[in-house]
C-alpha cells in the first residue's frame, strides 16, 4: 500500500510534464509542429553544407539555355521565338553537337509545351536515333504531354517524368524516384539518368528493394546472367519517404516512390550559408555549367562533356520556373534559394550516384514508434533535470548542456548516416518540461525549507519545554527529597530528644539539673541540625546525618553504611539502649545497586527502628539488626526482647516514623512489617525484591 501511494505521489508530481509531452505528441500527429521541424530540418542542411564541402561533380554537367542564348534566337529570323516556345532545330542542333562528344546519357528537361514543332519533327527523330537522350513529361497538375512522334522503345525507355513534389510551405525537399499514371509507372528523370549512366558506366543495375520490398536499391549486375538478384550484394537501397515520416503529418501528396533530397554541398563560408549572405554562382559551383551558345560555337572543353551525365534546361528569367529550396544552391538565380529545374534534377540525380558510388548516406528517417518513443523519453529525461542538484543556475546550466547535446546528436546523426531525428520536438518537450521542473522542484524544496525550518522551531520549543518541565519536576524533586530528608533528620534527631525530655518530664522524681542538660542537649542539636541542613544543600554528594549529628557518604556500599548507623545510634543517650547487655549486628552485603538517596532512607529507617527500641523499650536486654539475602529478596529487620504487651508503644503508634518505613517500602516495591515477637519484644521489618535494583 506504501508503494501505490508512494507511485501514485510520483504521477501527481509528474501531471505536468506528461501532458507537456502528451500535448507536443499530439500537435506533432496533427501536422501542427511541422513548421518547426522543417526549420530544424533546413538548418541541420545548411550546417552540412557549410561544415563538409565537397569538390565539383565530375559525373554531371549542366547545359543551360540562358538569356543569351535565346536572344540569339529571337535576332535570327529563320528562328524567331514564337509564344515562348524554342525551334525544335535550334534544339537538334544543340544536341547533334553535345552528341558528338559521346556523353554518357543526356536529360532533355523541356516539356513539350515549351517546343515549337515543326513539319518534319525534326527532335523527335533525333531522340528515336539516340537512346542515350531522355526527355521528359510532366505528371503532375497541370499535365503536360511528351514530345509527339516518338518510337514505341523511345516511349518505354526515353521519357521520365521532370516533377518535383512541394511542401507546404512551397520549398522542395523531396523528390520523385517513380510516379504513378494511367498507363503505369513512369521514373523520374534523376532516377532515370543515375540508372543509365550506372548500368552503362559503372555496370550497376536497378533491381527491388530487399529491406523494404516498395522502394528500390542498386547492386552489381550479375556476370553469368543466372545469378538471383537477391543473391547480389546491395551497394545502396534507397530509403522510402511514407506518408508519416519525419514532420510529414500534414502532406497528402507522399504518393508514389518518393526520397529526402540531400543536396551536394559547394566549397562555400559557411557562415555565409547559416546566416543566409547572398554568394555568386561561382562561388557556389556544384555542377560544371556550359552554355547553349559555348555549345553552339564549339567553345567548351570536351572533358566536361564526354562520358558524363549532360542534363539540358532553360535558365532565362524569361522562360525558367523556379523552386524554392531550403539551402542556397542556385547557381542561376539572383535569389539562391530558388532553383531552376535543372538544378533540381542535377542535385537529386547526383544524390544517386554518389551514395552508390562514394557511399554518401542518403536523408532517411525511423519508423513512427521510434520516434514517439524518443520523444517521450527526452521528456521523461527532462522532467528529472530539476532534480539534479538543490542549485537552480547549475540545473539550468544542465539544462542548457542537455539541449547542446541534444542538437549534437541530432546534427551527427544527420551527418554520419543521414538519419532525420525529431529534434524539433524533442527540443521543446525537454526545454519546457526542464524549465517547468527546475522552478517545479525549486519550489518545492523552498517549501519543504520553510516547513523544515518551523518544523525545527517546533521541535525545539518543545524540547525546551520539555526541559523546562523536566527541571521543574526535578527542582520540585529535589525541593521535595530535601524537605523529606530535613524531616528525617530532626525526626530522628532534635525530636527523638524533645520526646525523650517530654516523658522524662512527667516522672516525678526528675531533677531540674537533668531536665537543664536534656534542654541544652535539645538546643545544641536544633542549632547543629540548622548549619548540616544549609551545608547538606550547597554539597555535591549524598550524605546521611544522624541524630547525634555524625554525618556518612550515602555512596558506601549498603552494609557498610548501615554498621556505622547502628553503632553510631548505640551511643545515644536513651533509656532503652543503656539497659542493653546484648546486641547483635549482622548485614550481608546488598548484590545490587541502589541509588545514594534509596541508601540514605534507609539508614534513617534503621537508626528510627533503634530510637524508637531506646525510648519505648525500657526493660530490653537484647538487640539485633540484620541484613539477609535471600534468593529473591532483601530484609532488614530489628528486634528487641522488651516484655511483651498488647498495648506495646510500638505496636499501637504509628506516627511520622512509620510513615516515612511505609513510604520507603513503596520506593522500593517491597513491605514494611511491624508485630509482636514471640515470646517477647518487638519485630520491626523492611524487605523488597532484589529485581528493584
Amino acid at each position: 500500500m506504501a508503494n501505490f501511494d508512494s507511485y501514485l505521489k510520483q504521477l501527481q508530481q509528474w501531471r505536468i510534464g506528461l501532458g507537456v509531452i502528451f500535448s507536443i505528441t499530439l500537435l506533432r500527429l496533427l501536422g501542427i509542429s511541422a513548421s518547426l521541424e522543417f526549420l530544424a530540418f533546413d538548418r541541420f542542411l545548411g550546417f552540412l553544407q557549410s561544415s563538409k564541402t565537397e569538390p565539383v561533380s565530375e559525373q554531371i554537367t549542366l547545359v543551360s539555355l540562358d538569356q543569351d542564348f535565346l536572344d540569339r534566337l529571337a535576332d535570327d529570323p529563320g528562328n524567331s521565338l514564337r509564344q515562348e516556345k524554342i525551334p525544335e532545330a535550334s534544339l537538334k542542333e544543340l544536341l547533334q553537337e553535345l552528341l558528338r562528344h559521346e556523353p554518357a546519357v543526356m536529360g532533355l528537361d523541356i516539356v513539350s509545351e515549351r517546343i515549337s514543332p515543326t513539319d518534319e519533327q525534326q527532335l523527335s527523330q533525333i531522340i528515336n536515333q539516340n537512346p542515350e537522350i531522355v526527355t521528359v513529361e510532366k505528371i503532375l497538375s497541370p499535365p503536360v504531354p511528351p514530345l509527339k512522334n516518338l518510337s514505341v522503345q523511345a516511349q518505354q525507355a526515353q521519357i521520365a517524368a521532370n516533377d518535383f513534389p512541394v511542401d507546404w510551405d512551397g520549398t522542395v525537399r523531396r523528390s520523385f524516384l517513380i510516379l504513378e499514371k494511367e498507363e503505369g509507372f513512369r521514373e523520374s528523370l534523376s532516377l532515370r539518368l543515375a540508372n543509365i549512366y550506372l548500368e552503362d558506366q559503372k555496370n550497376i543495375e536497378l533491381d527491388n528493394g530487399l529491406i523494404d520490398s516498395e522502394t528500390i536499391r542498386f547492386h552489381p549486375k550479375s556476370h553469368d546472367g543466372l545469378t538471383e538478384s537477391k543473391d547480389i550484394p546491395t551497394l545502396i537501397e534507397v530509403p522510402r519517404l511514407r506518408a508519416n515520416s519525419g514532420a510529414y503529418h500534414r502532406e497528402n501528396d507522399i504518393y508514389g516512390l518518393q526520397t529526402l533530397l540531400n543536396f551536394r554541398r559547394s566549397a562555400q563560408d559557411g557562415l555565409q550559408t547559416l546566416l543566409h549572405f547572398r554568394r555568386s554562382a561561382q562561388e557556389s559551383s556544384v555542377f560544371p555549367i556550359i552554355s547553349a551558345s559555348s555549345v553552339l560555337q564549339n567553345d567548351v572543353k570536351p572533358e566536361l562533356l564526354n562520358d558524363r551525365i549532360l542534363i539540358i534546361g532553360i535558365t532565362a528569367p524569361s522562360l525558367a520556373s523556379y523552386s524554392l529550396t531550403p539551402l542556397e544552391i542556385s547557381q542561376f538565380s539572383e535569389i539562391s534559394s530558388q532553383a531552376v529545374g535543372i538544378e533540381l534534377q542535377a542535385h537529386a540525380t547526383s544524390q544517386l550516384i554518389s551514395a552508390v558510388l562514394d557511399k554518401r548516406p542518403l536523408l532517411n528517417s525511423f519508423s513512427t514508434p521510434v520516434e514517439y518513443l524518443w520523444i517521450i523519453s527526452v521528456g521523461l529525461f527532462g522532467i528529472g533535470v530539476g532534480r539534479l542538484s538543490t542549485s537552480t543556475a547549475r540545473n539550468l546550466l544542465s539544462l542548457g548542456g542537455m539541449l547542446l547535446l541534444l542538437l549534437m546528436i541530432g546534427l551527427a546523426t544527420m551527418y554520419f548516416w543521414g538519419w532525420w531525428l525529431p529534434i524539433a520536438p524533442c527540443f521543446l518537450v525537454l526545454s519546457i518540461n526542464g524549465v517547468a521542473y527546475i522552478a517545479y522542484y525549486q519550489n518545492e524544496r523552498s517549501w519543504k525549507s520553510l516547513i523544515d525550518e518551523r518544523d525545527r522551531v517546533i521541535s525545539e520549543r518543545d524540547l525546551a519545554l520539555m526541559d523546562r518541565d523536566r527541571a521543574m519536576n526535578d527542582l520540585k524533586s529535589e525541593r521535595s527529597a530535601t524537605i523529606e530528608t530535613a524531616i528525617n533528620e530532626i525526626h530522628n534527631g532534635p525530636l527523638q530528644t524533645l520526646a525523650l525530655l517530654i516523658r522524662r518530664s512527667q516522672s516525678p522524681h526528675i531533677e531540674a539539673a537533668e531536665l537543664q542538660g536534656g534542654l541544652q542537649t535539645l538546643d545544641h542539636e536544633i542549632r547543629r541540625l540548622g548549619e548540616d541542613l544549609s551545608q547538606a544543600a550547597m554539597a555535591s554528594k549524598i550524605s546521611l546525618r544522624l541524630g547525634n549529628g555524625q554525618r556518612l557518604d550515602a555512596s558506601l556500599p549498603l552494609h557498610e553504611l548501615l554498621y556505622s548507623v547502628f553503632d553510631n545510634t548505640l551511643n545515644r543517650n536513651f533509656p532503652g539502649l543503656r539497659t542493653l547487655r546484648l546486641t547483635l549486628r549482622d548485614f550481608e552485603p546488598y548484590p545490587g545497586d541502589l541509588t545514594p538517596e534509596l541508601k540514605r532512607d534507609i539508614g534513617h529507617f534503621i537508626e528510627e527502628a533503634i530510637c524508637n527500641v531506646g525510648k519505648h523499650a525500657i526493660d530490653a536486654t537484647q538487640l539485633e539488626a540484620l541484613g539477609q539475602v535471600s534468593e529473591q529478596s532483601y530484609s532488614l529487620i530489628v528486634r528487641d526482647n522488651s516484655a511483651p504487651a498488647a498495648n506495646h508503644p510500638l505496636i499501637l503508634h504509628k506516627g511520622k516514623g512509620t510513615q516515612q518505613a511505609e513510604n520507603l517500602a513503596h520506593q522500593l516495591k517491597g513491605n514494611f512489617n511491624r508485630k509482636p515477637h514471640r515470646p517477647s519484644g518487638v519485630v520491626c521489618e523492611l524487605s523488597w525484591p532484589l529485581s528493584h535494583s
